[in-house]
């Protein structure tokens, strides 16, 4: 019997399904680096204790991820596979959607975050087909992604086609479906190719101007109705033009949330793949990867012993030769690169502002920001730059009063801060702590190696000084009197008093 044909009512039925979606480019099992999609989506528990659901979980790889061939390259151009990734993902939830207690959360990065934001229109345009109905997918999607025309009285004709065969439209389709969460990493949804600057100049071919290709300009910058929880972390430093993102805003129609829906938006230092992960150099992305986890904690059930696993071999912090045992330093060595470089170069650069982009179909980038979009710079830039522990972002002028001046062609304005709560400390921590373990292994192969450089042996009492000194300048590094009055202006619970970013020797 089909289970959509079964009562809802007649058995518990409520689930969490989970689908997160990966970049351009990244696939979980490559090997290689993994981006924060895949981190999460490894972490996620089949069972949530407290709620005693399932959670079921879909990872989609990004597009142009198979065998690096002519035909891969063009897919990461040109933007192809998107339309069959939208398909595959929205088929799984049809699959796997039972009843009205069934929670939906997309979860996504770069293009794959404008495919979870597709997802989410698509759901809320035309409902969920039941499996019954899922053979009309592809036509349906096609109608729907061209927005030509009567495009929902043809969807509605063609589902009432089956009612000849003792179907109805209702018994193939569920509406008014909610999206529980959608959570994501820096969208962008352009070509994967730089055209030449010269290109945006002439203002020429017109759908250059666009971050969404062809079709599917529809999915702009207003929040999607039927998404009750949006969180975007968002990249401050990333210069491509056509990596420009799209940053959601309330529609001017409902520029009100209400009280069951949440926007929340954050600016982090670092460029996009600094964000969502997957770069050599991975200590900015624990950042962004930590401020969406705290965002999810209340509606998934983690296992925070799988986030950073496998556990990298180097550290983000490096070993500084000191004079003697006395001056022992350590650095953070969060080395930035530049993603505006090699062939990217060709397609222009445009810095980004905080509050500056917002896209719809008719008028392409609105350049003011005058909309409400819930959008916050991290604290963690601010420490970074105090610390000069990364690249300064040039686009920050001063920041004074829980607030960051930006300047801009017109003038300057204000952006807040976004404080970290408590779950960001507690990830923060253990993200630390691995980091610990690592640096002191670290240590100690330096000392070693510096012991028999020097042809005498160094004592194992020396050592382990030496590698105490070590972390003790980690711990003092991240315990600076600004580190310290963030960390207090928290006022966590009595039960997690201390929250410094403690590492234990």
């Amino acid at each position: 019997m089909d289970s959509d044909t079964t009562n809802p009512n007649s058995r518990p039925c409520s689930k969490k399904i989970v689908v997160c979606c990966d970049g351009t480019g990244y696939r979980e099992h490559s090997g290689t680096l993994i981006t924060n999609v895949s981190r999460i989506s490894r972490c996620i528990r089949p069972f949530h204790k407290e709620a005693e659901v399932p959670q079921v979980v879909y990872y989609q790889s990004g597009v142009g991820t198979e065998t690096w061939t002519l035909s891969s390259l063009f897919r990461q151009a040109f933007g192809k596979g998107i339309h069959e990734r939208i398909m595959e993902a929205y088929s799984f939830i049809c699959h796997n959607y039972h009843c009205e207690n069934d929670e939906i959360y997309l979860i996504g990065y770069s293009r794959g975050a404008f495919t979870a934001r597709c997802i989410a229109h698509l759901i809320h345009d035309v409902g969920l087909l039941k499996k019954s109905g899922l053979y009309h997918l592809p036509k349906v999607f096609s109608l729907w992604k061209g927005h030509d025309g009567n495009w929902k009285t043809e969807i509605d004709g063609l589902l009432n086609t089956d009612s000849g065969n003792g179907q109805s439209p209702q018994s193939l389709l569920r509406k008014d479906i909610r999206i529980k969460v959608c959570a994501l990493w820096d969208t962008v949804s352009s070509l994967g190719f730089p055209w030449p600057a010269w290109l945006w100049w002439l203002q020429w071919p017109a759908w250059l101007q666009w971050p969404v290709t062809g079709n599917m300009k529809f999915v702009d910058s207003d929040l999607c109705p039927s998404i009750e929880h949006a969180f975007q972390a968002l990249s401050l430093q990333e210069r491509r033009h056509h990596f420009l993102p799209i940053v959601w805003k309330l529609p001017a129609q409902h520029p009100t949330l209400g009280e069951k829906r949440v926007l929340e938006q954050c600016w982090f230092l670092g460029y996009h793949g600094d964000i969502g992960g997957g770069n050599q150099e991975e200590s900015l992305a624990q950042f962004a990867l930590v401020w969406i986890l705290s965002k999810l904690k209340g509606y998934l059930d983690f296992d925070e012993e799988n986030i950073w696993k496998p556990a990298s071999e180097t550290s983000n912090w490096t070993w500084m030769q000191p004079i003697d045992q006395k001056e022992a330093k350590v650095k953070v060595n969060a080395t930035v690169k530049d993603s505006f470089r090699g062939i990217f170069t060709l397609g222009g650069s445009t810095h980004r502002k905080p509050r500056k982009h917002f896209w719809c179909p008719s008028h392409g980038e609105y350049k003011h920001d005058d909309f409400v979009s819930y959008e916050g710079i991290h604290v963690t830039v601010r420490i970074l730059r105090e610390l000069k522990a990364a690249p300064p972002c040039a686009l920050l002028k001063e920041y004074e009063s829980g607030s960051w001046n930006i300047t801009d062609t017109v003038g300057i304005y204000n952006v807040e801060e976004s404080k970290w709560n408590n779950t960001e400390l507690h990830l923060l921590r253990r993200w630390l702590d691995q980091e610990a373990t690592i640096v002191q292994k670290m240590g100690k192969e330096k000392i070693g190696n510096n012991g028999e450089n020097k042809g005498s042996k160094v004592e194992n009492e020396e050592s382990n000084t030496l590698v105490a000194l070590l972390l003790a300048k980690v711990q003092e590094l991240l315990s600076v009197k600004s580190l310290r009055q963030e960390l207090l202006s928290v006022k966590p619970p009595r039960q997690d008093a201390d929250c410094s970013l403690r590492v234990e020797l």
